[in-house]
C-alpha cells in the first residue's frame, strides 16, 4: 500500500457534510488505487476506520452495531452517515435565530 496518498482524517467542525463527503471520496480512491477494492468487507472495513482519525473512532465506538456489522465496511458507513448528518443539524440550528448575520 505504499506509494499511494492516504485519506486525511475526517475534521469533525461546521463543515462536517463536506468533509464527510470528501473523506468517503478519498478512501473510495484509495482503495481502487491500492488494489484493496477486491479485499474482504472486513479488511475494507479496517482500513476506513484507520483513516477515519480518532475523533470519528470515539463517535464510532459509541454506535450499537452488532460486531458482524462492524467488520462491513458498507454498514459503517451508513451508520456514520446518519451520525454526522444528525451533528450538521445540530451545528446549523443555532444559527437560525440570525439566518442573515
Amino acid at each position: 500500500m505504499e506509494g499511494f496518498k492516504t485519506p486525511k482524517s475526517l475534521a469533525i467542525d461546521e463543515n462536517i457534510v463536506s468533509n464527510w463527503k470528501k473523506f468517503v471520496q478519498s478512501y473510495n480512491i484509495y482503495l481502487l488505487a491500492s488494489g484493496s477494492a477486491n479485499k474482504s468487507a472486513e479488511v475494507r472495513a479496517a482500513i476506513f476506520l484507520n483513516f477515519i482519525g480518532e475523533d470519528a473512532i470515539d463517535l464510532f465506538n459509541t454506535f450499537n452495531l452488532a460486531e458482524e456489522d462492524k467488520k462491513d465496511v458498507e454498514k459503517i458507513k451508513k451508520v456514520t452517515t446518519y451520525i454526522y448528518w444528525h451533528r450538521e443539524v445540530q451545528i446549523r440550528v443555532p444559527r437560525l435565530e440570525r439566518p442573515f448575520s
